[in-house]
């Protein structure tokens, strides 16, 4: 039997503001976070010197969605009469077929008329399995003109999916094939209808001889979280010695996906374009 991973991130729009006294030095970064996903945080890891910074940079989710901050000049900070450039920087996912979602955004501090800052963001890297975004920030901090500290800080950008919040496991018992719906079925915010394949384990892992065994589970669609999923086995046992899969896909509007797969030490997303249409 085999089992399928993925991750989205559902993007619901919210706002605020943070404010900070005059003069005011931030430690860290984390109060300049406006998430944009719904239970999207930022926290403060830990702050040069006090901590070592581990992260190697990149990485992809479950589904194969890529990290990517993008760096927006917003209204400038108007200090001491001379007005400062600010940025904000986006915090986003792109999945592979290059739709984009936006997590939150950092916005550089400013305190008029004397205090501003200033960012960078220099390496960013994800933990699918933790739902978790690592995060440098370099921040300066500045008087005027005048700079009053330069430091590092790490943060944790969390309240993605997790992967208990969105495996799909499913296993043959008493002659049905059953599962549980997830929080977000195969990384999807949820689901109209689940496909149910199957082969044999002998065409793993390029599934050439997957065939259909139904095409819309459950019969009414759109399956309520945590509903359990159950139908009739319809193929026999197969013979001692051989074996058979069953890959369960998550359609959504036009959207279908089959899980992860690992093939040489690489994860990657199973290809749609590996099983036949299902009808």
């Amino acid at each position: 039997m085999l089992r399928k991973l993925s991750l989205l991130a559902v993007v619901v729009l919210a706002s605020f503001r943070t404010t900070h006294a005059q003069g005011s030095d931030p430690q860290g970064a984390a109060a300049a976070f406006i998430p944009a996903a719904q239970g999207v945080t930022a926290t403060d890891l830990c702050i040069y010197p006090n901590c070592a910074f581990s992260t190697n940079g990149a990485g992809i989710d479950l589904a194969g969605s890529a990290p990517r901050v993008v760096t927006r000049q917003v209204a400038n900070c108007p200090i001491s009469g001379t007005p400062q450039p600010r940025f904000e920087f986006d915090v986003q996912m792109v999945t592979p077929a290059g739709s984009v979602q936006t997590l939150g955004t950092f916005r550089e501090y400013c305190s008029p008329p004397n205090f501003s800052s200033s960012f960078l963001v220099p390496r960013v890297a994800v933990d699918p399995f933790h739902g978790t975004l690592y995060i440098d920030v370099e921040i300066t901090n500045r008087s005027g003109s005048v700079q009053i500290t330069n430091r590092r800080v790490q943060e944790a950008v969390t309240g993605l999916a997790t992967l208990a919040e969105i495996l799909l496991s499913y296993e043959p018992a008493g002659g049905a094939l059953s599962w549980r719906t997830p929080g977000f079925p195969l990384g999807l915010p949820s689901a109209d209808r689940f496909e149910i394949y199957t082969g044999a384990l002998g065409h793993v892992p390029l599934f050439t001889d997957a065939q259909p065994i139904d095409c819309s589970v459950p019969a009414a669609g759109h399956p309520a979280v945590g509903e359990y999923i159950s139908i009739a086995d319809p193929l026999p046992d197969p013979p001692v010695g051989e074996g058979r899969y069953v890959v369960v896909a998550v359609e959504q509007g036009s959207e279908t996906r089959f899980g992860r797969q690992r093939m040489g030490g690489v994860t990657s997303g199973r290809d749609p374009g590996d099983f036949p249409a299902c009808q």
